[in-house]
C-alpha cells in the first residue's frame, strides 16, 4: 500500500514536526515535503502530484488565501486543509467557499487526522463520482453517435403516452420532417395508416403489460409528411427498468412495390393459357402458373421445389443436356417434347426457354413457356394426308388418263375378235379378256373415286351398286384371312344422295372393320328396307319414323368397351396406334349421313365384334324390276362422217374400224391443231366430231369451240380417261350429256354417236335460219 503523500507550507520547523508526530501518532504514516516559500510551492505542484495539501494561513511573506488560490489551480482535485494558530470565523468561511477542504487550528491538534482522514473520504467520492459522470457522458456519447450515424432510423417511445422523445436523422428524413418537429411534439400514432393502427395500439398495450408476448418484429404502414406511405420492417425493444422503447425501422416500401409487381404480374402469368414456370439454376421449380396446372395436371403445391428434369426427362439426358447447353450459349432454346402429365397421357408442347440473369449478369434462373401444340399437330398431320390424298388425286388422274387410253381399243377391240373368232375355246377367251378389262377400268374407276375424293353431286342412286363396288375394292385389298360377304336383295328401294360420299362413308367403316380383326373373321355387308314408327324411331339417336334403306356393317373383331363406344364420334379420338388413324373418320363419317338427312347405330361388345347400321331416307321413286330391261340392238350408221380427234393413234384406229363397220366413214386427227385444220377442209361433209379432252397443242375444248363457231350443227361427242365430274367444268351444257369415259364399249359408243346425232339434227331443224 503505497503511503500517504502530503505537501505541508509551513514555516516553522518545531509546528511542523508536531504536525508530522500527531499524523504518526494516529497510525497515519505519510511522507512530508515541508515548503515555505512561493516560489517553491509553485514548483513543487508542477513537479509532484500529492494525497494533500496542509497550509498555514499565515506566513511572513506568503499569505494563505494565495497558497489556496495556487493549489485550486496547479491541483485542484488535491484537497487542502489550513493548519494555523488564529484564523477567525470570517476567513475561515471565506477559505471554506474558496475551496480548502477544512481547517485545524494548532492549539488543537488532535482533530488534524480526522480531518484528514475525512479529506482523503471526500476525495476519493469525488473521484468516483467524476470517473462516474465522465463514464456516463462517455455513454452518452457514445450511444448518440451510435444512434445518429446508424444506417437504419431509430426513435426512442416512450410507452406512457407513445411520444416520440428522440429520433434520428435518418428518420427524420424517412418521414420528410425535422427532428425538432418531432422530438417531444409528435406521437408514434401519428404516423400509423388508419388500418394499422388497432394493431399498433395492441402492440403497445402488449408491452406496458410487460406480458412478452408483443412481438419484437412486425411491419407497418407509415405516413410520410407529404401523405404518401411507407412500409417499415420495425425491431423494437423495451429498455429495462424503464417505460421507454427504442424501435428501429428498415423501409421496405419498393420491396413492398416490387412484390406487388411481381404478385400482378404473376397473376398476369396465371391468366395466360400457356403453361408458364421457373425453374432456378439448380433445376427446382420457383413458379408455377394456373396454365401449367391445367396442362400438366400437377397443383403448384406438388411442383415447387421439385426438379423438372427428374419428372420430364429421364429417358431424354442427351436431349435435355443439349437443350441446356444451347440455352446457356445464347440466353434461348426452342424446340418441341412429348411431355406426359400426371396422370400419364402423353402431350406434344411447343417449348420457349429463356435465360434469367442477376444484376451482375450471372445466370440465375430459366423461364419456360410451354404451348399444348397436340390437336394442332393431328391438324397437321390431317391437313398433310389431305394434302397426300389430293397429291395422290392428282397423279390417279393422269394414271387413269393413260390407262384407260390403254384399255380403249381393248374394249372395242373385243367386239371384231368374238366376229373373227368362233370356236368355242376363243370365245371364252374374248371373254375373259372383256371380263379382266371391265375390271381392270372398274379398278381405275374406283381410284379415282376413292383418291380424288370428288363431289358427284346429290342424285337418285341405287345402293346395290355402291355396295358392288366397295365390294370389288375390298375383295381385291382386303388380307384373304378376311371372309367377306355381301346380300342385298331384289326391290331395294332407291336413296337420294352423293354416291362419291356415301362410297368414302363404306369404305372407312370396312376399313375400320378390317383393323379390328388382325387375325382375320368375317366381313359382311347387308342392305334392306325398313319402315320405322314414331315408337321404335324415339329408340334410335337421331331417328325419325319413315321409310329407309339401311345398310350393315357386320364384323368379328375385337370388339369396343362402353368407355370407347361414348368417344368413337370425338374428332381425332382413336385406338389406333400413332400412325395408324387420325381419328377423324367416324366423326366425318357422322356428318356425311346426318348431311344426307340419316343416322348411325352402333352396336359392339369387346371380344364379340361390332355391327354398324346405316340409315339414308328412301326416295318414293318408282323403279324398274333388274334385268327387265330390253337390251337395244346396235344403232347402224347411214354414211355420216365422223372425225375422231385423239393423241393416241390405237384409239383413232380402233374408233376408224368401229364406225366404218357400222355404216359411217371416219376421218382421223392426232391433235387439236390437226383436228382444226382437217374440219375445216372437209366442214360441210362432217356430220360428228368425237374428240378427246386432253391433248397436247391445242386441247379438245378449245378445238371444239373453233369447230361449233365454224360449223353449229355439227354433233360433238367427248371423250376422257377421267369421270365427267373432273372436267365438266371445262364443256357447254350440251356436251355434257354425250361423254364417253374411257375405256367405253362398242355399244356406248354407238349409242351415245346416235344420240348426238340426233340431238344435233333437232337443233339444226328448230333453227333453220343459223348458217353453218
Amino acid at each position: 500500500m503505497e503511503r500517504l503523500r502530503i505537501l505541508h507550507l509551513e514555516d516553522n520547523i518545531y509546528d511542523a514536526e508536531l504536525v508530522h508526530t500527531t499524523l504518526l501518532k494516529d497510525r497515519l504514516d505519510p511522507v512530508i515535503t515541508r515548503v515555505d516559500k512561493r516560489d517553491d510551492f509553485e514548483r513543487i505542484l508542477s513537479q509532484e502530484q500529492f494525497d494533500l495539501i496542509l497550509c498555514d494561513y499565515n506566513l511572513p511573506s506568503f499569505d494563505g488565501l494565495s497558497a489556496l488560490s495556487i493549489a485550486r489551480q496547479m491541483a485542484a482535485e488535491t484537497p487542502l486543509i489550513f493548519v494555523s494558530g488564529t484564523i477567525g470565523e470570517e476567513r475561515a468561511i471565506d477559505s471554506l467557499k474558496n475551496g480548502a477542504t477544512d481547517y485545524v487550528l494548532k492549539d488543537n491538534l488532535q482533530r488534524l487526522p480526522s480531518a484528514v482522514r475525512r479529506a482523503l473520504q471526500e476525495q476519493e467520492e469525488r473521484v468516483k463520482h467524476r470517473k462516474a459522470e465522465l463514464e456516463l457522458q462517455l455513454a452518452e456519447t457514445r450511444y448518440r453517435t451510435i444512434f445518429e450515424s446508424s444506417g437504419t432510423a431509430m426513435a426512442v417511445i416512450e410507452e406512457e403516452d407513445m411520444m416520440l422523445s428522440l429520433v434520428n436523422s435518418n428518420f427524420a428524413k424517412l418521414f420528410g420532417y425535422s427532428k425538432e418537429e418531432i422530438q417531444n411534439k409528435m406521437k408514434w400514432t401519428e404516423f400509423a395508416h388508419q388500418d394499422d393502427l388497432p394493431r399498433m395500439k395492441e402492440y403497445h398495450v402488449l408491452r406496458r403489460t410487460s406480458s412478452g408476448s408483443a412481438p419484437r418484429e412486425y411491419e407497418f404502414r407509415l405516413r410520410h409528411k407529404s401523405g404518401a406511405l411507407r412500409h417499415v420492417h420495425m425491431t423494437i425493444e423495451m429498455v429495462p427498468e424503464t417505460k421507454t422503447s427504442i424501435a428501429s425501422l428498415i423501409d421496405i416500401t419498393e420491396r413492398k412495390q416490387a412484390e406487388e409487381q411481381l404478385r400482378q404480374q404473376a397473376a398476369l402469368l396465371d391468366i395466360d393459357p400457356n403453361a408458364i414456370m421457373v425453374r432456378d439454376m439448380d433445376d427446382r421449380i420457383i413458379f408455377w402458373n394456373k396454365g401449367a396446372e391445367k396442362l400438366y395436371e400437377w397443383t403448384k403445391e406438388e411442383m415447387i421445389g421439385k426438379r423438372w428434369s427428374e419428372i420430364q426427362y429421364r429417358d431424354m439426358k442427351e436431349e435435355y443436356a443439349a437443350a441446356m447447353k444451347t440455352v446457356l450459349e445464347r440466353s434461348e432454346w426452342h424446340g418441341e417434347w412429348t411431355h406426359k402429365t400426371k396422370s400419364g397421357k402423353e402431350i406434344i408442347v411447343d417449348c420457349f426457354w429463356k435465360l434469367v440473369k442477376d444484376e451482375k449478369g450471372n445466370p440465375s434462373a430459366i423461364y419456360l413457356v410451354k404451348t399444348d401444340i397436340t390437336e394442332k399437330k393431328k391438324i397437321q398431320a390431317q391437313y398433310l394426308r389431305v394434302q397426300r390424298m389430293e397429291s395422290i388425286g392428282t397423279l390417279a388422274s393422269g394414271i387413269a388418263h393413260d390407262l384407260n387410253n390403254a384399255l380403249g381399243p381393248v374394249f372395242l377391240g373385243i367386239h371384231f375378235l368374238r366376229n373373227t373368232v368362233t370356236d368355242e375355246k376363243g370365245q371364252r377367251t374374248l371373254h375373259l379378256i372383256e371380263a379382266s378389262t371391265k375390271r381392270a377400268a372398274d379398278m381405275v374407276k374406283q381410284v379415282l373415286l376413292f383418291a380424288r375424293g370428288g363431289d358427284g353431286g346429290e342424285t337418285t342412286l341405287q345402293i346395290r351398286h355402291v355396295i358392288n363396288e366397295i365390294e370389288s375394292i375390298i375383295r381385291d385389298t382386303f388380307p384373304k384371312s378376311i371372309e367377306i360377304s355381301t346380300n342385298i336383295p331384289k326391290g331395294l328401294a332407291l336413296v337420294k344422295g352423293d354416291a362419291t360420299q356415301i362410297h368414302q362413308v363404306m369404305m372407312n367403316l370396312c376399313v375400320n372393320a378390317r383393323d379390328a380383326m388382325p387375325e382375320g373373321g368375317a366381313l359382311t355387308i347387308t342392305a334392306e328396307n325398313v319402315s320405322l314408327d314414331g315408337q321404335t324411331a324415339a329408340f334410335l339417336e337421331g331417328a325419325t319414323s319413315g321409310d329407309y334403306v339401311v345398310i350393315r356393317i357386320q364384323d368379328t373383331g375385337v370388339g369396343m368397351s362402353e368407355e370407347v363406344k361414348e368417344r368413337i364420334f370425338e374428332p381425332f379420338f382413336t385406338t389406333k396406334a400413332v400412325g395408324k388413324g387420325t381419328g377423324l373418320g367416324l366423326s366425318t363419317s357422322l356428318g356425311i349421313i346426318k348431311s344426307h338427312r340419316g343416322f348411325m347405330n352402333v352396336e359392339s361388345e369387346q371380344g364379340k365384334g361390332t355391327r354398324i347400321d346405316i340409315y339414308f331416307p328412301a326416295v318414293s321413286t318408282p323403279q324398274t324390276e333388274e334385268g327387265t330391261e330390253k337390251r337395244e340392238e346396235f344403232p347402224q350408221g347411214h354414211g355420216e362422217t365422223v372425225l375422231v380427234v385423239d393423241d393416241e393413234s390405237s384409239i383413232r384406229e380402233i374408233s376408224r374400224a368401229t364406225l366404218e363397220s357400222y355404216g359411217y366413214q371416219a376421218l382421223l386427227a392426232a391433235d387439236g391443231v390437226e383436228g382444226v385444220a382437217l374440219f375445216a377442209k372437209h366442214m360441210k361433209d362432217i356430220d360428228a366430231v368425237v374428240c378427246d379432252i386432253n391433248m397436247p397443242h391445242l386441247d379438245g375444248t378449245a378445238m371444239l369451240h373453233a369447230v361449233r363457231k365454224m360449223k353449229p350443227s355439227v354433233a360433238v361427242l367427248v371423250m376422257s380417261g377421267v369421270p365427267l365430274g373432273a372436267v365438266q367444268g371445262k364443256l357447254a351444257e350440251d356436251v355434257k350429256p354425250f361423254f364417253l369415259q374411257k375405256p367405253f364399249s362398242v355399244e356406248v359408243f354407238l349409242t351415245t354417236l346416235d344420240k348426238a346425232l340426233k340431238s344435233a339434227l333437232k337443233t339444226w331443224t328448230r333453227t333453220p335460219l343459223m348458217e353453218e
